[in-house]
C-alpha cells in the first residue's frame, strides 16, 4: 500500500516549496479528511466485525471466521498507525516551516507498517481462499486428522504471516534507514516488497479461485460431492457444505481493484504537475479505503452477516445454544 506523502521528496525542501504546494493544497486537505474517515470509521467497523465473531462461541472456532478476524485486525495497523502518521505529515506540510525531522520519522512509520499491513492482508486473503479450496475439494478433511495437527495448522496460519512479514520488513528497512539521515526506499526495494507481499499472493489467489470456479461449473455445481459419493459414513451428511463463491469473488475484485491501481500509480505515476499529483493521491485513497471496503464481501457469509447485524455488546445476555447453531446452519442456505 502506497504512502500518500511519498510524493514529497527531500529535494522539495527549497524556496519553491510553497509554489509546489499551492495548487495541491486542496487535494492535501481532502486526503486528510479521507484519512480521518479511515481512522474513525475504519477502526470502528473492523473492531465491530472482529469482536462480534470472537464473542460467538460457535463462530470463533471456524477457520474461515478466524481468518476474517485476523484480516480485520491487520486493517487496524492502517487505521490506528499508518493513516494517523499520514495526517501528521500532511498537517506539518500545510503549516510552515516544514520540519524535515517530522517528515523523516512519519515516512519511516508509514513505509514500514504500510508494507506490513498490505502484505499481511494479501497473504491472509490467500490463506482464506486456500482454506476454501481445501473445503471445496475435501469437505471433511479435518475430521480425518488429529485434533492436535489441526490446531497446530490453524495457529501457524494465523501467526506465521505476522512473524515473517513484520520481521522481514522491519529488519530490511531499518538497515536502509541507518545508512541515511532521512528515510527513503529505493525503487528496486519497493519492487521487491510489492512482488512478494502483493503480486505473488494476489495472483495465486486469483488463479486458484478461477480454477475452482471452472471445476464447479464442470461438475454441474457440485462441490466435492463426486469425491465422497462412495462414502458410507453418515456423519458426512451432517457436515456443512463449502461456502458459496460470491464472497470470495468479491473479495478478489476489491483486492485487484485496489492493488492494481496502487501498483500502476506507484511505478508509473508522476508528480510533475497538479493533475498527476491528484491522480496519485486518489489512487492512494482508494488503496487506504480497502480497510473498509474489504469487509463487505465477508458480510455475504450468512453466519457472519447475522452475527454482525444482531450483536449488541451493551446487552448482557447469553444466547441459547439453538441461536448459535442457527448461525452455522445459515451457511448452508
Amino acid at each position: 500500500m502506497e504512502n500518500v506523502t511519498q510524493a514529497f521528496t527531500p529535494h522539495l525542501i527549497t524556496a519553491s516549496f510553497e509554489t509546489f504546494l499551492a495548487p495541491r493544497r486542496r487535494t492535501i486537505i481532502s486526503v486528510i479528511g479521507f484519512d480521518l474517515l479511515t481512522c474513525t470509521l475504519g477502526t470502528f467497523l473492523n473492531v465491530w466485525v472482529a469482536a462480534s465473531i470472537l464473542t460467538s462461541r460457535t463462530l470463533r472456532h471456524v477457520l474461515r471466521n478466524q481468518l476474517v478476524c485476523n484480516i480485520a485486525i491487520s486493517h487496524l495497523v492502517q487505521t490506528l498507525v499508518v493513516s494517523p502518521a499520514e495526517i501528521v505529515n500532511f498537517l506539518d506540510l500545510l503549516h510552515p516551516p516544514w520540519e524535515k525531522a517530522i517528515y523523516c520519522h512519519a515516512m519511516t512509520v508509514q513505509s514500514i507498517l504500510g508494507h506490513v499491513q498490505s502484505g499481511l492482508t494479501d497473504w491472509l486473503i490467500f490463506f482464506l481462499i486456500a482454506a476454501f479450496c481445501v473445503n471445496f475439494l475435501r469437505p471433511n478433511l479435518a475430521m480425518r486428522m488429529s485434533p492436535m495437527f489441526v490446531t497446530v495448522c490453524k495457529i501457524a496460519v494465523h501467526i506465521v504471516p505476522w512473524l515473517v512479514i513484520t520481521s522481514a520488513t522491519i529488519v530490511s528497512i531499518t538497515k536502509m534507514t541507518s545508512a541515511h539521515k532521512c528515510f527513503w526506499i529505493p525503487r528496486s526495494t519497493i519492487w521487491l516488497y510489492e512482488t512478494v507481499y502483493t503480486i505473488v499472493p494476489t495472483c495465486i489467489s486469483a488463479l486458484v479461485l478461477t480454477a475452482l470456479y471452472l471445476m464447479r461449473q464442470r461438475r454441474g455445481g457440485l462441490a466435492g460431492a463426486l469425491v465422497y459419493s462412495n462414502m458410507e459414513d453418515e456423519k458426512v451428511e451432517t457436515m456443512a457444505r463449502p461456502d458459496k463463491f460470491s464472497p470470495y469473488i468479491w473479495a478478489m475484485i476489491i483486492v485487484l481493484a485496489c492493488e492494481i491501481t496502487n501498483l500502476v500509480v506507484l511505478f508509473k505515476g508522476k508528480n510533475k504537475n497538479a493533475v498527476q499529483f491528484n491522480v496519485r493521491q486518489s489512487a492512494a485513497v482508494l488503496s487506504n479505503f480497502r480497510v473498509m471496503l474489504g469487509l463487505l464481501p465477508y458480510l455475504l457469509f450468512p453466519d457472519i452477516r447475522n452475527r454482525v447485524s444482531t450483536w449488541r455488546p451493551w446487552k448482557q445476555h447469553t444466547a441459547p445454544p439453538q441461536t448459535e447453531l442457527a448461525e452455522v446452519e445459515e451457511m448452508n442456505t
